[in-house]
């Protein structure tokens, strides 16, 4: 599901956002309720059928803006015997202006099928004038890990606009095209702040290690500090750990948390007396973020202030270990990290 509800909100018009809303909502809904990860499980195969019947219906809806919202939504729900009604309808969709991202969601809808062979139906739009084209077509073929067009996809890392380079970007990662890091390591020092986000977790979900050295310039800043700190955690460049650790007292708490949490993946206890004064940080998320650093790390002289920090925050249902704190290109390696905490917290808390 990740970037499927932004694309059914990104662009179009406000009549096209306002009738697509309401064209989806009652299916968007269901699907919250029916969908686990990335694509649809069926709990109700009737309401699944009822719900795919009437997006389908939807698909011949007059503004082209409904039609792509309702195949975002078809695409999480249905399977791929929808996809060659999509195809045709990409096909006979033209660009409607420079703010039109019709095109754009109905190529995200075919990479959601995760199959390759429908990369030739979205592989033109890489040469459209639009920037949404060009993005969906990007983010499309990534989805789908179409490998074979990873030279055209990495030609779009010196497109002129920020979100293109960011999609191209996602694109080789989800495609795991290790051969392209380099190239994407020389976006690390874009002018675009989320594009140095973007390339700092995709040089991590590669495994690019060797690109480390790249990596820990961005933690001078002014952009993608905190990400870069958890790109190199992810990656285990202990090597560059003494660079994190200066950041842990960073004047800004946000960079404060994240440097942190990026101590606690790395998960050398030698760094337990740079993260224990902020269990008693100004900032009661920055103390979270402390508490699961020292969680992971495994630390037991803390204990006690641990375990009461976590106990507030669980009532208060807010983490600093969860998805959002990282970026779905390296949700495996999250979920390997999160594991090593809850598995942590869970043995703290029965001693």
């Amino acid at each position: 599901m990740d970037g499927a509800y932004w694309a059914l909100m990104h662009g179009g018009t406000d009549k096209e956002i306002r009738e697509g809303v309401q064209a989806v909502s009652v299916p968007i809904l269901s699907i919250s309720i029916l969908t686990s990860g990335t694509r649809a499980t069926a709990v109700d195969v009737e309401a699944v059928q009822t719900i795919r019947t009437a997006l389908t219906r939807r698909l011949n809806h007059d503004l082209p803006g409904v039609r792509s919202f309702c195949a975002i939504c078809l695409a999480v729900v249905g399977d791929e015997k929808d996809a060659p009604g999509l195809v045709k309808l990409l096909e006979t969709t033209p660009n409607a202006g420079e703010r039109d991202s019709s095109r754009y969601r109905l190529a995200i809808a075919l990479g959601l099928f995760g199959n390759a062979k429908y990369a030739s139906a979205i592989t033109p739009l890489l040469k459209s004038k639009s920037m949404y084209d060009r993005a969906g077509a990007l983010e499309g073929l990534g989805l789908m890990k179409a490998t074979d067009d990873a030279a055209a996809v990495a030609d779009a890392l010196d497109d002129p606009e920020d979100h293109v380079r960011e999609a191209a970007i996602r694109a080789l990662a989800e495609m795991n095209a290790v051969k392209y890091a380099p190239a994407i390591a020389r976006r690390l020092d874009d002018s675009g702040g989320d594009v140095q986000k973007v390339a700092c977790y995709a040089l991590a979900a590669l495994d690019a290690k060797d690109q480390a050295g790249e990596i820990v310039k961005v933690l001078r800043g002014p952009f993608s500090i905190g990400e870069a700190a958890k790109a190199l955690a992810l990656l285990k460049a202990t090597e560059h750990a003494p660079q994190i650790a200066k950041l842990a007292d960073n004047e800004s708490s946000l960079i404060r948390s994240e440097a942190l949490l990026a101590l606690g993946v790395l998960g050398d206890p030698k760094y337990i007396p740079t993260v224990a004064p902020h269990l008693e940080d100004k900032e009661e998320y920055v103390r979270d973020y402390a508490a699961w650093a020292l969680i992971l790390m495994g630390d037991r002289e803390h204990k006690e202030r641990v375990l009461e920090i976590r106990r507030k925050a669980a009532k208060e249902k807010v983490t600093a270990l969860r998805s959002t704190s990282f970026s779905s290109l390296v949700r495996n390696k999250f979920k390997e990290v999160k594991s090593r905490g809850e598995q942590n917290l869970e043995t703290l808390e029965k001693e």
